[in-house]
Order: structure tokens, then sequence, then C-alpha cells
């Protein structure tokens, strides 16, 4: 083997290595720290943990919103942060993720396929088998980034990887998108 090729190697191995550190901003929607979805709440505080040991930004839309420039309409503002988002995680149980999938997600291409939608067994279910069905089964199931579903709460260790592994590959995408396709890296 040539020098040219021990370099290459040597090169491709450290945009490998920094691209699997490239972090992610990642909305986190699901049930609030109030009322009676404080296991759904969990769950999303869980899936937050999980996606912050993998080095990614997370935010959840009501902390977003508080902020002093958000919009005025609330779910304006989360339509917004979830185009500029990379990732949006569904904790989907609770009214306001109703919301957030019929409004901002539901028809939107775009956002559905960026979208890891967490979803308990029996309240999927219960979605096939609503008026929203033909919903769920032609544009939210077939779209999303991936629907990963549950059999109870607390969230085990093997769903909240699942629910990170997609974005292992999506964080390698945007480091090349970002540096390499933006003509930014420097072979030093």
């Amino acid at each position: 083997m040539d020098k040219a090729y021990f370099q290459f190697i040597e090169t491709l191995n450290k945009l490998r290595k920094l691209a699997r550190n490239q972090p992610l901003n990642v909305l986190v929607w699901g049930a609030g720290d109030t009322g009676k979805d404080a296991g759904l709440y969990q769950a999303r505080c869980d899936v937050r943990k999980a996606l912050e040991e993998r080095k990614h930004s997370t935010y959840f839309s009501e902390e977003l919103c508080e902020h002093e420039t958000s919009l005025n309409d609330p779910l304006k503002d989360e339509t917004l942060q979830a185009h500029i988002a990379d990732a949006i995680v569904l904790v989907y149980g609770s009214r306001g993720t109703q919301t957030e999938m019929d409004k901002i997600l539901s028809g939107d291409q775009t956002l559905i396929a960026k979208t890891i939608m967490v979803i308990e067994e029996k309240t999927l279910s219960g979605a096939l088998a609503s008026v929203s069905r033909i919903n769920w089964e032609n544009d939210i199931m077939p779209r999303a980034m991936k629907v990963i579903r549950y059999e109870q709460l607390p969230l085990k260790s093997e769903k909240l990887k699942e629910i990170c592994n997609p974005l292992e590959d999506m964080r390698q995408k945007k480091y090349v998108e970002d540096q390499l396709v933006g003509g930014r890296y420097e072979n030093k």
C-alpha cells in the first residue's frame, strides 16, 4: 500500500469520528409535568436524558415558548420549532401531543419524515380503530422516521436505545451535509 492510501484511510477515519459526534437539535414533544399524565412526562424526560447522553441538544416546546422572543400563538411557535429542529421525538398520548399531531405534523410530509413516534400499543390500537384511522394508516405510520411501540411505562432501556438509534444515521448525514457538501471541510 502506498502513502496516499494510508493518508486517505486516516482522513476517512477522522471524518467518521467527527460525524459520529455531530449533535442534532431534537425537539421532544410529550406530556407536561402536571396532571394525570405523569408516566408520559417521565417517559419524555427519560427520552431527553437518553438523547443528551448521546450528546444531542434537546428541547421541550414549552421551554422555548416561554422565551421572550417566542411568537404570540404557541401553536405557530411550535410549528416554527418543528421546522428548524433536526428531528422530533413525539411521546404520544396526552392531549397536547394529539394537537401537535393533528395541527402541526398531519399533512406536512417533511415534518413527519423527521419524527420518531413513541406510542403505547393500546393507544395505537385505539387510534387505528377510530375515525382518524385513515390518517394514521396512510399518512403517519408509513411516513414517520420510525414508530416505536411499547407495552407499558416506564420505557425500558431497549426502547430508549431504539428511539436513539435512527438519530445516529441522521447525525452522520447532517455532518456530511453541513461540513463536506457545504464546502467547509479542509483536509489538514
